[in-house]
């Protein structure tokens, strides 16, 4: 289970070395049965700045494959640092994107 793995080194690490990026964050993992997991990273915007980033991420990642993130849950972590960054978890499904109608 690599990813579980990469997730407990991440929370043993505190994030140390996402915070030394600007907006940075961990590669998406599967988690099997179709779900991701991506973490992000974001200075002082609070949480509703690192939904909106996670969520840019899930989308672009699911995009690959022409569908749309479909999101399970956020994670946030406290303020993180002396810059006050924060850090999301997002875990999220990857769906056929809605179709516009025709009329």
């Amino acid at each position: 289970m690599l990813s579980r793995y990469l997730q407990q080194s991440v929370k043993l690490l505190g994030l140390a070395p996402l915070i030394t990026l600007g907006c940075s964050h961990i590669p998406v993992q599967e988690l099997g049965d179709g779900r991701y997991s991506l973490t992000v990273v974001t200075p002082s915007e609070g949480f509703a700045g690192s939904h909106e980033q996670a969520l840019e991420e899930a989308d672009d990642y699911c995009a690959r494959s022409r569908q749309s993130a479909v999101v399970q849950s956020f994670d946030d972590k406290p303020a993180v640092g002396l810059e006050g960054k924060h850090a999301t978890s997002v875990t999220f499904r990857c769906a056929a994107s809605p179709q516009p109608r025709s009329f």
